[in-house]
């Protein structure tokens, strides 16, 4: 093993000469396969075989194996059985896809091949989900059900997709209404009061021409965090979500597809814990004094701090329940406690409402060619009460404690979010089937609404809570305005005398403005409206060899970019953070992919073999910095900006197999190893050097093995079927300056093991399916994320991953 990890730690380089030689010997192993397949038809039966799983990352629907890229999907009837029911259960199932918990587990993001976006950046998200090719709001939590496929785009997109991004794609799929009548219900329980309800029918009301279908779910979960300090259990869920599809087809050639979902969300938020707390004379490597606030001031410690003996018992006696030790040893209790056990003097809250509409107009236009039309509306409007720290006092809160007491409403953090968008796509093919071709025109318009409220260091009655320094009320409201024009071409060289080569190219250009305005309740409230403006182009250029019908080489090289904006947290000034303003510049990015793809039968089992390796080149990479801005007097304020870092480098190879032993089993395995630097890492803005690195939110090693076995029983007793899935990763950084100004932000590896039973046709019971499932059988703690606040406050605290989650299910399909 550690000859194989040495070997992989080499690089992307020498990786593409192992796909290269693997390619070679691949082809040698895929003629015979391809020999084997007439020997052994029945093997497409087999769950190993990829041969009918049909994807869309070209916008178009294709066999997985022929797709050249690397792209994870998953049907409805695979998301169940892996028991991927919500986007954190995506992690364990796509090697490389981090689920990170910035705040708590109803605030997400999506993180592919190093590619993420920073909390209160402003930056647009690198990875963009798709609800039925219509971008949606990202953040949120909310369930998988109903659904007729999940997709996972790794790599740089924009040649085909509705917005331009860095990192990848996530593409959701709702399962279509279907010309019969159909329909199923479910019902789940398991420990914390876990219970879920779903029931689903298909209607044809005109036969073929107009077909009903809708969906709902519901979900409620106990929390399974403990806090000790108020006796909340906060990671409580209380979701419930109804889903209307609607198809016309008034005539054989146009279908009109159209899809209503509204959720509701309350419940509460995952309550962050203390991780680390720097002592005041701590130094980082180059010698500048670590923050140290938060451990001068929250313990006996402050009498000495202020020069006010008794300043610490007065903060007690005003303060029931705070630890009166203080916050070191706050942190030592967290660490040597139960894992879920917190103690935050915070509560936690969360509301959402979010709803979309998806309409797409399908028209055949004959030899080959359709004219589509995609419409979406989306809106997401969430409120959350928190704290950030995980400790009983209070150092940072997203509420205002001037306003009074904490709720839900005027006082805590509230984001509203709505996206209009509109795409004509015209596609087809020309010349004797062998020039595929997608052209189109896009264009979007978001309209955002953010107020944070922050109270920071409460030491009140001792220090009463003052305005704008005691408080920082951000309240800004952002429209960005998107227009693009792209096309994407596939041509077959096999009528030019090269049997299997197909060449690929394609380009997008894209104009993106963006406005801020600052609100009433924000400090900057008065100053002028900020305007930017973006436009470049993304790009494809790739070759794909169909060396055998089992065997699919390819490479190709994509650039791509995220526009710049405006941060509205930052003061309000029309310049870069060097300069005191919130402007940051685009992102930009190149990178070149060569992969190989096998799927078939060898030595008679059916089995497939995906391989990638990858270089991505990123510059002007968007991040969050706190920057101690001089306010006259030799005082500085500290603020926080979005800046570019100038460059960095991800590299990496990623692998995807799977192997039919026997008609009762089938094991696999998929793994990604990340190797993400930054190559340039050094900025300077008001006289101070900052320094990035290591690069957060990239473990060098993640995969999953696993295994199904379906066990024989009485044909008229159904069919039982046993898999274990057991997801690994290594160790990251949820802070992008570890080295320097916030070390302790190093999060531990873990492995996690979950375990399904379905019973298909349960006990003769046609269409009757039962169930047992555990997720993280062995109760292993393990941290999603972080939040970095090293630099501010002097503590940094994460986010903790859930633990055992078992129970039944039962479901009914007719």
């Amino acid at each position: 093993m550690t000859m194989v990890r040495n070997a992989f730690i080499a690089g992307a380089s020498r990786a593409a000469i192992v796909i290269g030689v693997l390619g070679f010997g691949l082809q040698g192993a895929a003629l015979a396969a391809d020999q084997a397949d007439e020997a052994a038809p029945q093997a497409a039966e087999q769950s190993s075989d990829q041969s009918d799983i049909v994807v869309t990352a070209r916008r178009r629907g294709e066999n997985l194996a022929k797709v050249p890229a690397v792209v994870a999907a998953f049907s409805g009837e695979q998301l169940a059985q892996r028991g991927i029911q919500q986007q954190s259960d995506l992690q364990s199932a796509v090697p490389g896809l981090v689920v990170r918990q910035t705040q708590s587990n109803n605030n997400l993001n999506y993180v592919i091949r190093g590619q993420s976006v920073d909390a209160f950046s402003g930056s647009a998200t690198a990875i963009v989900p798709y609800v039925n090719e219509v971008q949606f709001a990202p953040g949120g939590s909310s369930s998988f059900f109903d659904l007729e496929s999940v997709q996972v785009l790794k790599g740089p997109q924009g040649t085909l997709f509705g917005r331009n991004a860095t990192g990848g794609a996530v593409l959701v799929t709702t399962a279509k209404p279907v010309n019969a009548l159909a329909g199923s219900v479910k019902i789940a329980a398991g420990n914390f009061d876990y219970v879920n309800a779903s029931a689903m029918v298909n209607l044809p009301l005109i036969d073929d021409r107009i077909i009903l279908r809708a969906a709902f779910d519901s979900t409620t979960r106990e929390g399974f965090q403990r806090n000790l300090f108020n006796g909340q259990r906060p990671g409580s869920i209380e979701r419930q979500v109804g889903r209307i599809s609607l198809l016309i087809r008034p005539t054989e050639t146009i279908t009109n597809t159209s899809v209503v979902q509204v959720e509701s969300a309350n419940g509460n938020n995952s309550s962050s814990v203390v991780y680390s707390v720097y002592q005041c004379g701590q130094v980082d490597p180059t010698g500048r004094p670590l923050t140290c606030s938060a451990g001068s001031l929250f313990g006996p410690q402050l009498d000495a701090a202020i020069g006010f003996p008794g300043a610490w018992d007065i903060y007690l006696a005003a303060h029931p329940g705070a630890n009166p030790d203080g916050i070191f040893a706050a942190l030592a209790a967290q660490q040597n406690g139960r894992f879920w056990d917190v103690s935050e003097n915070n509560l936690t809250k969360h509301r959402g409402r979010n709803a979309f509409l998806t309409n797409t107009t399908e028209i055949d236009l004959g030899e080959s060619t359709q004219l589509k039309n995609i419409f979406g509306l989306s809106r997401s409007h969430n409120s959350d009460l928190a704290g950030q720290i995980g400790v009983p006092y209070l150092i940072l809160s997203t509420y205002n404690a001037l306003v009074g007491p904490p709720k839900l409403g005027d006082n805590s953090n509230d984001e509203l979010v709505r996206t209009i968008s509109e795409e004509l796509q015209l596609q087809g093919k020309l010349l004797d089937d062998r020039l595929t071709y997608v052209v189109g025109g896009y264009a979007a318009r978001t309209r955002s609404r953010l107020f944070y409220p922050a109270t920071y260091t409460d030491l009140s009655p001792v220090f009463p809570l003052i305005p704008d320094v005691s408080t920082s009320l951000s309240d800004f409201k952002q429209e960005d305005t998107q227009q693009a024009v792209y096309g994407q071409l596939t041509y077959d060289l096999g009528g030019v005398g090269i049997p299997g080569l197909t060449a690929n190219a394609g380009y997008r250009y894209t104009w993106e403005k963006i406005t801020s305005d600052q609100l009433a309740r924000s400090r900057f409230f008065g100053q002028p409206q900020l305007e930017v403006k973006f436009d470049k182009p993304s790009w494809l250029l790739g070759l794909d060899y169909q060396a055998t019908p089992t065997l699919l080489l390819y490479a190709q090289t994509r650039g791509s970019w995220r526009a710049g904006g405006i941060n509205g947290i930052a003061p309000p000034i029309d310049a870069l953070p060097d300069a005191g303003g919130s402007l940051y510049l685009p992102e930009t990015t190149e990178d070149i992919e060569i992969g190989a793809k096998f799927n078939g039968v060898v030595a008679g089992q059916r089995g497939h073999l995906y391989l990638a390796t990858y270089r991505q080149n990123v510059k002007n990479i968007q991040r969050t910095q706190l920057i101690n801005v001089p306010v006259g007097g030799g005082v500085t304020q500290p603020t926080l900006f979005t800046v570019n870092v100038p460059k960095a480098r991800i590299q990496g190879f990623e692998f995807d197999a799977g192997i039919d032993l026997a008609d009762w089993l089938t094991i696999g395995a998929t793994g990604a190893y990340t190797d993400a630097k930054y190559r340039d890492n050094q900025l300077e803005a008001f006289g101070e050097l900052y320094f990035f690195g290591p690069y957060g939110d990239a473990p060098k090693w993640s995969g999953t093995l696993n295994a199904q076995v379906r066990l024989p029983i009485a044909k008229d007793r159904g069919q039982l079927s046993l898999r274990a899935d057991v997801y690994g990763q290594t160790s990251f950084y949820f802070a992008n300056t570890a080295n320097t100004r916030t070390p302790g932000t190093r999060l531990p590896g873990y492995r996690l093991v979950n375990l399904r039973a379905d019973w298909s046709d349960f006990m003769g019971g046609e269409g009757l399916t039962a169930s047992l499932f555990v997720r993280n059988v062995f109760n292993k703690g393990y941290y999603t994320g972080g939040f970095a606040l090293g630099d501010l406050l002097g503590v940094n605290s994460a986010n903790v991953g859930e633990p055992r989650m078992g129970g039944a299910e039962l479901r009914y399909s007719f």
